[in-house]
């Protein structure tokens, strides 16, 4: 799980984009946002990414990524990691 942000990350390949209309779908905001790929959130499944739907329906919200964004993510964290710049961070829910 990586974190996402909304301040602009000052070093290039830190992060990647987050396109509109995802942000959008997502229920983030209108600004541009950023998953940066610096660092890894590491927690038990479920964990704190999971929210209740809005609707009030039973079930629950994962925030899926398209298949482009995420690709982009897994190359821009690989790219990351064999820097040796990779920080882990141990969450809880």
């Amino acid at each position: 799980m990586f974190p996402i942000t909304s301040t602009r990350p000052e070093e290039a390949g830190a992060s990647v984009e987050i396109p509109p209309a995802t942000r959008a779908r997502l229920g983030l905001q209108r600004e541009p946002c950023w998953v940066i790929v610096t660092e890894a959130n590491l927690f038990a499944w479920p964990g704190p990414d999971l929210r209740q739907t809005e609707s009030g329906e039973t079930g629950f919200v994962y925030g899926i990524l398209p298949a482009v964004l995420m690709q982009q993510v897994k190359l821009a964290f690989a790219a990351w990691r064999r820097r040796g710049g990779v920080r882990t961070i141990r969450r809880t829910e």
